[in-house]
């Protein structure tokens, strides 16, 4: 996980999306607390969703194979990405990126698409469950 924090995919290939439902915005009202005086519940928006097109993948110019080995047995241990109905299965193929690295971006620079990746201290936080 460390080697993720400081090499970010030289490639993602990212399919063509759609939202599953593209009317107004639905609520569910989930229990936050309980107590003597009763349940206490937030609203809180439903996810609706987004269809891919096609499967979604990461790609390294160069990954050191015991890295390339760990990371193809952490997949067998993910369920879903997101929400826990959004079913995932994660397995080593072949990938064609669609999206590009590009190491001298800079949110100032007009193009290009921004995507939020670990940084050096993310498995910190999340073993301390400090908010990030």
């Amino acid at each position: 996980m460390k080697w993720l924090e400081k090499n970010p995919p030289d490639g993602i290939e990212k399919p063509t999306s759609l939202p599953v439902f593209t009317g107004r915005q639905r609520f569910m009202h989930r229990e936050v607390a309980q107590s003597a005086g009763g349940r206490k519940t937030e609203q809180r928006p439903l996810s609706d969703g987004i269809a891919l097109a096609s499967h979604v993948g990461w790609h390294w110019d160069n990954v050191p194979d015991d890295i390339a080995d760990t990371l193809e047995q952490l997949c067998d241990d993910v369920p879903h990405l997101g929400e826990s109905v959004s079913v995932a299965i994660l397995e080593r193929g072949v990938v064609n990126p669609n999206l590009h690295l590009d190491a001298q971006g800079s949110p100032l620079t007009a193009g290009g698409t921004m995507l939020r990746i670990p940084t050096d201290g993310t498995n910190r936080c999340i073993d301390q469950d400090v908010p990030g």
